[in-house]
C-alpha cells in the first residue's frame, strides 16, 4: 500500500513527458510542413560567404532542384551534352575536351608574316565566367579582344564557375601542354572563396594546405559521375529537415564573430598563396610570365558609397596583398575603369544588363578595355620580351 503513491506518480511524470514528447513532436511536425510549404531548402544557406561548409549545402541543394531554373540544361550536363560545360572527373566541370578546352579558336592576325617554323606568341587565359566571356558572344571575350589587339594566339581556358584553385590546376592538367609565352589569369573576389569548397556549380576538387608537410592537397576523391552525384544530392535533399536546417542556419548566423572571419581568410590565404607561388615558380622554371587581372562586378560602380565599400572588402585586400607578396604584377580593373568613364557610365555600359534588370558580366565595351589595360601593360618595355617568338603588335597602340 505503502508503494502505491510512488507508482502513481511514477505513472503521472511518464504520461506528462509522453504528452510533453507528443506535443513537441506535434509542434516541430507542424513547423516542418509549414516550412516545406512556404520555403526552399537552399533559401535557408544563402550568404554564408564564411563558413564554406554550409555554403557547400547552398549549392548541393541548388544543384538539383534548379540548376539555374534550366531542368533542361541539367539534363544536358548529366547526360554530357551541355556546350558550355562537362563533367571531367578531375576539376569537376571544364570545356569540351574536343574543342581543346577552350571556348574560341585562337586568334592571331599575321603581322608579319609567318615563315616556315614560326608561331605566334601565344597567350593563355584562365579564369571563371568573367574571362570565359559570359553574356557575350565568344569573340566579344577580353581575351578575343586581346588577341586581335596583340596580333597573338590568345587560347581561353576560363570556365564558368571556377575558383582561383580550378583555374590553375586546369593549367597543370591541361593548359601547360600549349606551351603559352604568358599566362593571363583573371580573378573575380568570388574565385577566392570558391577555393574553400568541395562543391559550387558541382562537385569540385578542394585543395587544402598541410601545414605539417607543407605542401598544398587536391582532394577529388569525392567527384563522381553526374548520375550517381545527382541521386546523392537529391536524396539528401529529400531527407534533410528543414527545422534542422533553420536553426543550423540562424545558430551559426547568431555566433559567428569577427575572429571566425578572419580566421577563414587567413587559412584561406595560405591555400591561394600557395596555389599562385607553385604557379608562379612552374611557369618561371618555363620562362613564361604571368599576369592577373583582378575584375570587379558591376555593383561597385552604382554609386559611390558602393565604391567606397568595394575599394576595401577584405576579400579584395586579401588578394591585391598575396600578389604583392608573391611580386607577382596584376591589373586593379576596379581602378583602372574610372581613366575610360564615369561610375554611371561604367554601370550602365561596361555591364551586361540581364532581362531582370540587374547587371551581369562584362559587355563587349567593358571586355574591350580589359584588352586595352592589358595591351598596354604587356607593352611596356620591362614586361614585353624579344624571346617571344613574334612581336607584339603594340604600334598600333601608339
Amino acid at each position: 500500500m505503502a508503494n502505491r503513491p510512488v507508482s502513481q506518480t511514477l505513472r503521472a511524470l511518464i504520461a506528462n513527458i509522453s504528452l510533453i514528447a507528443t506535443s513537441v513532436a506535434l509542434t516541430l511536425g507542424g513547423v516542418e510542413l509549414y516550412l516545406r510549404m512556404t520555403r526552399n531548402l537552399p533559401d535557408f544557406y544563402y550568404n554564408f560567404t564564411y563558413q564554406p561548409r554550409l555554403r557547400e549545402k547552398l549549392y548541393r541543394y541548388l544543384f538539383p532542384t534548379s540548376y539555374r531554373g534550366d531542368k533542361e540544361a541539367l539534363r544536358k550536363f548529366v547526360e554530357g551534352l551541355e556546350d558550355r560545360k562537362q563533367f571531367d572527373a578531375q576539376l569537376g566541370w571544364d570545356l569540351d575536351p574536343k574543342q581543346g578546352r577552350m571556348r574560341q579558336p585562337t586568334i592571331a592576325v599575321q603581322r608579319p608574316p609567318l615563315e616556315s617554323g614560326q608561331r605566334h606568341t601565344r597567350v593563355l587565359f584562365l579564369g571563371d565566367s568573367f574571362t570565359f566571356g559570359a553574356d557575350v558572344k565568344p569573340l566579344e571575350s577580353y581575351p578575343a579582344y586581346t588577341g586581335r589587339l596583340l596580333g597573338v594566339e590568345a587560347p581561353n581556358m576560363a570556365v564558368s564557375g571556377y575558383g582561383i584553385d580550378q583555374a590553375i590546376l586546369k593549367y597543370h592538367y591541361h593548359g601547360a601542354k600549349l606551351e603559352p609565352d604568358l599566362v593571363v589569369l583573371g580573378v573575380y573576389s568570388s574565385d577566392y572563396m570558391r577555393a574553400a569548397l568541395a562543391f559550387s556549380a558541382y562537385a569540385k576538387p578542394k585543395v587544402t594546405y598541410n601545414p605539417i608537410r607543407e605542401m598544398l592537397e587536391v582532394h577529388d576523391e569525392h567527384i563522381r559521375l553526374p548520375q550517381e552525384q545527382l541521386r546523392i544530392l537529391k536524396r539528401e535533399a529529400r531527407w534533410t529537415s528543414y527545422v534542422v536546417a533553420f536553426f543550423e542556419t540562424a545558430l551559426a548566423r547568431l555566433f559567428e564573430t569577427d575572429d571566425d572571419r578572419q580566421a577563414h581568410l587567413m587559412k584561406m590565404d595560405r591555400v591561394v598563396f600557395e596555389l599562385l607561388a607553385k604557379l608562379k615558380a612552374d611557369l618561371e622554371q618555363r620562362g613564361v610570365k604571368l599576369l592577373i587581372v583582378q575584375i570587379p562586378n558591376a555593383t561597385a560602380y552604382a554609386t559611390v558609397p558602393n565604391w567606397e565599400r568595394a575599394l576595401v572588402a577584405p576579400i579584395r585586400q586579401h588578394l591585391l596583398k598575396i600578389y604583392e607578396e608573391l611580386d607577382i604584377p596584376y591589373i586593379d580593373v576596379m581602378r583602372e575603369f574610372l581613366r575610360f568613364a564615369s561610375f554611371q557610365e561604367l554601370y550602365q555600359h561596361y555591364y551586361v544588363k540581364l532581362p531582370n534588370g540587374k547587371r551581369g558580366h562584362l559587355s563587349p565595351r567593358g571586355n574591350q578595355h580589359v584588352a586595352m589595360l592589358i595591351a598596354e601593360l604587356l607593352c611596356k618595355p620591362d614586361f614585353n620580351s624579344d624571346a617571344w617568338p613574334m612581336p607584339l603588335a603594340c604600334d598600333d597602340l601608339l
